[in-house]
């Protein structure tokens, strides 16, 4: 049996691609600083890719690390991030 987590969040945004990283960047910045507003991105993935920029990847004019960036550093140290 699996153990289930209670998340105690009052917003939570549902996928971690660009628009769920945006959208709680500007949740944060749209609510007070004194809000005690709690903000959860909860997705499959730690980390977005730049899928339009993947073919430069295999041709080697890219590093791999120009396209995939970290939800937790992008998003910000007050929404919390989740991963499955």
């Amino acid at each position: 049996m699996e153990k289930q987590n209670k998340l105690d969040l009052e917003v939570v945004i549902l996928g971690g691609g660009f628009a769920g990283v945006y959208c709680g960047k500007s949740l944060l910045k749209t609510l007070s600083k004194g809000s005690r507003g709690r903000i959860g991105l909860v997705s499959d993935e730690n980390y977005m890719e730049f899928q339009p920029m993947l073919p430069e990847v295999v041709s080697g004019s890219l590093s791999p690390r120009h396209v995939v960036n970290l939800i937790s550093l992008r998003a910000g140290s007050s929404v919390e991030s989740h991963f499955r």
